[in-house]
């Protein structure tokens, strides 16, 4: 299946998924398989290029989520978020990693290891680049597959936002922002009007739920809070 995960470009180039199914039907990859797949296509020949390959992850995204799974920076970085999701099978861990502007292999030199900074079994939900830095929704605690959204709502599993600049992967800024419940159907980070908002959805009655902002000076704002559902 191609497209299905990544369909992102940058500097003419176009990146395209592939993936290689175990059934036709979602999107379960082979257990045997230790590599993320994507085409390269150049865009004003229309002409395909190379399969280029990520060692240590089978997926990007995740195949409910309305989050985007790659995002760009303004030198022309293009980013890609893993949650390590294989559907049925093992997971791999969850992890961010990259296509320098200028190139079109993966640089195998730099990457964000969720579980390294977070612990075992944390994903990455979502990722936008604002600014410059990188921002990450990241669970507190271990992510069970096996749960429904509605299951992990009601036990209380947190997300958290946090910012890094690519210069310093293993360094991260926690936001001052309430934690959330996991929020795959939610697009949780947009950018509008050259502002960074942030949605941090909660159904629990006693828990933030509403929008944060974050300026181009790194000023963080609460802008609203809506009735919990």
């Amino acid at each position: 299946r191609t497209g299905s995960l990544v369909l992102d470009y940058k500097e003419d180039k176009l990146y395209v998924s592939v993936v290689f199914l175990e059934q036709l039907g979602f999107n379960l990859i082979s257990e045997e398989e230790e590599n993320f797949y994507l085409a390269v296509i150049d865009i004003p020949s229309l002409t395909f290029e190379k399969i280029i390959q990520y060692h240590g992850t089978k997926t990007v995204g995740f195949y409910v989520s309305e989050n985007n799974p790659t995002t760009k920076d303004e030198d022309g970085n293009l980013y890609f978020a893993s949650w390590g999701w294989n559907q049925f099978y093992t997971q791999d861990p969850s992890q961010v990693f990259r296509i320098k502007a200028g190139e079109t292999d993966f640089d195998t030199e730099w990457k964000i290891d969720i579980e390294g900074l977070f612990g075992k079994d944390r994903i990455v939900q979502s990722i936008i680049s604002y600014n410059n830095k990188l921002y990450l929704q990241v669970s507190d605690e271990p992510y069970s597959y096996a749960e429904s959204d509605q299951d992990a709502i009601i036990n209380g599993l947190k997300m958290y936002f946090y910012e890094f600049d690519p210069a310093t992967p293993g360094v991260y800024r926690k936001l001052d922002i309430p934690s959330s419940n996991p929020s795959p159907r939610i697009n949780v980070f947009n950018i509008i009007d050259d502002k960074l908002f942030i949605a941090v959805a909660n159904a629990q009655q006693n828990k933030t739920n509403g929008l944060y902002s974050v300026d181009r000076n790194g000023e963080l704002k609460k802008e609203m809070q809506i009735e919990n559902k």
